[in-house]
């Protein structure tokens, strides 16, 4: 089981989750799937204010999604922004994480 009750970081998922959930995961049902693989569970409240205040969620209203709908939707953000991350860490392999101008290894919920 994992609980997701602040910040979430990339050694947190395993490698295949972030490549299949990263970009449309929520809509193909690929983030649907790894919540219930791996058992993830998510603070509503945090989960609520962190997809109403992205840029990046456009689905339904985060107040309507039933927990593993959010769970998913975070799954989804937090994958996209591993994702970008290691996509730059992969072609500046010794520059700085701060340095990467989008993607992080953490994902604030």
């Amino acid at each position: 089981m994992l609980v997701f009750d602040g910040p979430i970081h990339i050694s947190q998922l395993p490698p295949e989750c972030i490549e299949a959930c990263w970009f449309k995961g929520y809509e193909s049902g690929a983030a649907q799937a790894w919540v219930r693989r791996l058992d993830v569970h998510v603070n509503r409240r945090k989960a609520i204010d962190a997809l109403s205040g992205s840029p990046f969620w456009s689905g339904d209203n985060p107040s309507e999604l039933d927990a593993d709908e959010l769970a998913a939707a975070i799954l989804e953000l937090a994958c996209g922004r591993f994702a970008e991350y290691l996509h730059w860490r992969k072609r500046n392999p010794y520059a700085e994480t701060a340095q990467c101008p989008h993607g992080s290894p953490y994902f604030e919920m």
